[in-house]
């Protein structure tokens, strides 16, 4: 049975668990690009040209990517484009924003273009501040004036930056749920397999994490040669826990 790889903590293993998937993370640097540097721009980060190499010289045959940043958008429409892979999907990274949190960055970016009272704002915010504002007669930017509308809101409280970020959760929601049928569909056609419940279930395993004194590798990424040379060098046990390798679900 072909593993179906991914790079992604995001990407819903157990779902894939449901229908039969065996996941593997893809996550090893291989000697040179020599594939991908026929296909990809040369400026394409390390990662991504990983993983366009181990697609091309024939390693990897399923594959559910995340969107988690430019790179793998880019990789996703050169994969998309080769027909190397038996299956391939994308899904969109998650996020959302609540009300506290846009009221804090609306708040933030009010005070930056205002300036504080030590001169810290950046120059030439203080005047931009001045033009948002406008004078007497409205003769502010118009552009500019929108904006700190909709910054300060209207009668109507469609401004209000709450709002906005339960909007954007709830579309948010709607189409994390969306995708995530539609990757059912999809994988278990492929597949030829039904929604297994109880593998469902059992695919939700909890996190083993250490409690001994040991040496924790944070970040974004490290590629299993990397952190096994760190083990054989390192006086503690060492823990990977970077992006990919610090997933849970609780």
């Amino acid at each position: 049975m072909e593993k179906t790889y991914y790079v992604c903590k995001y990407t819903p293993l157990e779902l894939l668990a449901a229908f039969g998937g065996e996941c593997e993370n893809l996550n090893t640097m291989p000697e040179g690009f020599d594939y991908a540097d026929e296909i990809a721009h040369p400026n394409i980060c390390g990662f991504g040209k990983s993983v366009l190499e181990a697609v091309l010289a024939g390693q990897v045959k399923e594959l559910v990517l995340v969107n988690c940043c430019d790179t793998i958008r880019s990789v996703y429409d050169l994969l998309e484009d080769s027909g190397q892979l038996d299956f391939l999907y994308m899904l969109d990274m998650l996020h959302t924003m609540s009300p506290v949190s846009a009221e804090t960055g609306d708040a933030a970016r009010a005070h930056r273009l205002k300036g504080d009272s030590h001169g810290a704002g950046i120059p030439g915010n203080a005047a931009r501040a001045h033009r948002l504002k406008g004078d007497s007669h409205g003769a502010g930017i118009p552009g500019n004036a929108a904006r700190a509308h909709r910054l300060k809101g209207d009668s109507h409280g469609t401004g209000i930056p709450g709002n906005a970020a339960r909007a954007d959760s709830a579309c948010s929601r709607e189409r994390v749920a969306a995708q995530l049928k539609d990757l059912a569909q999809k994988y278990g056609e492929y597949k030829g397999r039904e929604f297994d419940y109880e593998a469902f279930r059992r695919a939700f395993q909890p996190k083993e994490r250490t409690q001994e004194p040991h040496l924790a590798v944070l970040g974004a990424r490290m590629g299993d040669e990397l952190f096994e040379m760190t083990e054989k060098s390192m006086p503690l046990p060492v823990v990977n826990e970077t992006c990919v390798n610090n997933r849970s679900v609780a």
